[in-house]
């Protein structure tokens, strides 16, 4: 059976976070991808 990626819904502020040097942000998906595993990041449309 293939495993299935657990999907992780992201907003544009968040990926702005990401854009200029946040701390919190870098660290957040830094554990996700320690803890989950296959986790994919998707931007919604709205």
């Amino acid at each position: 059976m293939a495993r299935r990626s657990t999907l992780v819904a992201v907003d544009t502020n968040f990926l702005l976070d990401l854009a200029v040097p946040k701390d919190w942000a870098q660290d957040l998906v830094d554990d996700f991808r320690e803890r989950v595993p296959e986790v994919e990041f998707v931007v919604l449309p709205r």
